[in-house]
C-alpha cells in the first residue's frame, strides 16, 4: 500500500474556513469566470526538453497516449483545507517512490474518466465515491516517460 501524505492549504489561500475555500475555488475553476490559464500554464512550467515535445495537444494525440484520471481531493481538518497525495510504491519504473495525486489508468469497467480518479480514489486511499463531490476536471497534462494522459479532477 502508498502512504497518504497530507499539506495545509491554508498558507497559500487565505479563506475563512473550508466553507469559503470551496466558495473561491468553485469561482477560480469556473470556465464562465475565465477558468485556470491551463495549457498555457503548462508550456510554461514544462522543461526545455519537453517543449519541443508538446508543442501542441495534436502532437500528444499522435503518440496515442494511454488515458488516465487523478483526484486532487480537498477536505477539512478542523475547518482548514487539506488535499490528499499519495507516495507510489517502490518498483522497477520510472514512476517508482513518486508523490501522487490518488488515480491511474482508465479500466474497460470505468464508464468515464470521472469514474476512473473516483475508482481509484476509493482503492489507494479508501474514500467511498459517494463521500466525493467532483466540482471539474482541469486542464490534461502529458506524462511523456509513462505516455499517459491524465485527466486531473478536483473534488
Amino acid at each position: 500500500l502508498s502512504s497518504t501524505i497530507t499539506l495545509n492549504t491554508t498558507k497559500e489561500m487565505a479563506c475563512k474556513d473550508f466553507d469559503d475555500f470551496v466558495r473561491k475555488l468553485r469561482f477560480v475553476t469556473d470556465r464562465k469566470n475565465g477558468g485556470l490559464p491551463g495549457e498555457e500554464a503548462h508550456l510554461i512550467m514544462l522543461p526545455g526538453s519537453r517543449k519541443r515535445i508538446l508543442a501542441s495537444m495534436k502532437e500528444v494525440q499522435n503518440r496515442n497516449p494511454r488515458k488516465s484520471a487523478v483526484l486532487c481531493l480537498f477536505y477539512p481538518i478542523k475547518g482548514v483545507p487539506h488535499f490528499c497525495l499519495t507516495q507510489r510504491n517502490s518498483y522497477d519504473g520510472v514512476h517508482s517512490g513518486e508523490v501522487c495525486f490518488p488515480g491511474g489508468s482508465c479500466d474497460e469497467e470505468d464508464l468515464n474518466l470521472e469514474a476512473t480518479a473516483l475508482r481509484e480514489t476509493f482503492e489507494e486511499v479508501g474514500i467511498a465515491r459517494q463521500h466525493i463531490e467532483i466540482m471539474t476536471n482541469i486542464t490534461d497534462v502529458y506524462i511523456p516517460p509513462s505516455n499517459f494522459l491524465v485527466t486531473p479532477f478536483i473534488g
